[in-house]
């Protein structure tokens, strides 16, 4: 077996071999590296060349001397880990404040969409209220934070829901929106609407980033709207099967936008015309959907280019 930069958390033994006087064997976990010789060093690493390959191994695991000769400190370790862990918790919490934001309007949810808010910024609040109160080195809050990394991806793997007023029911009723491409093409649609009754919008490839940065503008407008307590209503942008227009009421207590659908008539989208309301959650929802689509669109186009060039 060839081993290849993997990071080496086992035993290792060292023994003097020996090609010249800075070659050494270095059995690691019953593999044996012969001629080995040391490349770069960092607080935790080094990087190891031998005869087949290279490696990365923990400097905790080396014997004291060569520690030593590498520059290894258990306190230095420490610090760094410690850092580390306090970076990784104040990332965590500012996109769990992030998130709190764009559900602070509870009622603008409806459905199950609701419910899963309410039961997710329950989650980050917590952690929130004890990252504010005991800072990012707490104890208790390292141990949460795998439990927040799995509620942060449920909110971006939600699924994106747009509002409408119903009349019967006299309220604003949830209707789904999906955003997916077509088999074999490299052409999106924008589903807005349940079953039949929906409208299903065409989008080239190529319009993907501007709907994006739309998105992600009616976001930094939304928070705007807040600190500054306005009232507005702008254009996001129009590219023809799909138009985003922003509004803020109340002072930016209630922002939104209007998302406004247009596609072909047919048997399964019996609408040409769609127009639902989005608010910041949906937003950012659907601006990680579409950027993720985007990435694996993009990421096939260059293996079928590459495949083309082989044959």
């Amino acid at each position: 077996m060839r081993p290849a930069g993997i990071l080496i958390l086992c035993c290792l033994a060292i023994q003097p071999a020996f090609a010249d006087e800075t070659n050494l064997v270095l059995t690691v976990d019953g593999v044996t590296y012969s001629n080995v010789t040391f490349g770069t060093v960092t607080p935790s690493s080094v990087t190891i060349f031998f005869r087949t390959g290279v490696a990365s191994i923990a400097l905790e695991k080396l014997p004291p001397d060569v520690q030593k000769q590498l520059g290894y400190s258990p306190e230095k370790i420490a610090e760094l880990r410690t850092e580390e862990a306090k970076a990784r918790a104040a990332k965590l919490y500012a996109n769990a404040k992030a998130f709190l934001k764009c559900t602070s309007d509870v009622d603008s949810f409806k459905g199950e969409d609701r419910t899963f808010v309410e039961g997710a910024a329950s989650v980050l609040k917590m952690y929130v209220e004890r990252y504010e109160t005991y800072g990012p080195a707490d104890d208790e809050l390292q141990t949460v934070i795998p439990a927040m990394d799995k509620t942060i991806k449920m909110f971006d793997l939600k699924p994106v829901f747009g509002y409408r007023y119903n009349e019967i029911v006299r309220d604003e009723v949830a209707v789904p929106i999906i955003f997916d491409m077509y088999s074999n093409s490299a052409q999106f649609y924008l589903r807005v609407g349940d079953g039949d009754f929906c409208t299903v919008a065409p989008i080239a490839l190529g319009k993907i980033r501007e709907i994006v940065a739309g998105l992600n503008k009616a976001l930094e407008w939304a928070e705007q709207c807040r600190k500054e307590q306005l009232n507005a209503e702008k254009l996001v942008g129009d590219w023809s099967t799909v138009r985003l227009e922003f509004v803020s009421k109340d002072g930016g207590a209630h922002c939104f936008i209007w998302l406004r659908a247009r596609g072909p008539f047919t048997k399964q989208s019996l609408l040409e015309d769609n127009t639902v309301k989005l608010n910041m959650l949906n937003i950012r929802c659907l601006a990680v959907r579409m950027v993720n689509a985007r990435n694996i669109a993009m990421e096939r186009l260059h293996i079928e280019r590459d495949s083309e060039r082989l044959k």
